[in-house]
């Protein structure tokens, strides 16, 4: 299963956005389409990261700084 979630860094702590559009494909590859006023209608290109976790929340994997410059996002773990 697929299990997704966005989160924004906010005043020092993450709040999360409920971004519906947000889908996963496979084991490693995420699709990730957005509404712009899911994260506050930024001006692109924004800053993001990929982040997975295991069930403790353990960050087991985490791409780094990566540039979006669209609405519509594929990243390969």
């Amino acid at each position: 299963a697929n299990f997704q979630a966005v989160y924004q860094w906010v005043g020092g702590t993450w709040a999360g956005v409920t971004c519906p559009s947000l889908t996963g494909s496979g084991a490693s590859v995420v699709q990730w389409r957005f509404y712009a006023t899911c994260v506050g209608s930024p001006v692109l290109p924004i800053g993001a990261r990929f982040v997975r976790l295991d069930m403790n929340w353990n960050a087991v994997y985490d791409s780094g700084l990566v540039t979006i410059n669209g609405y519509t996002v594929t990243h390969n773990e």
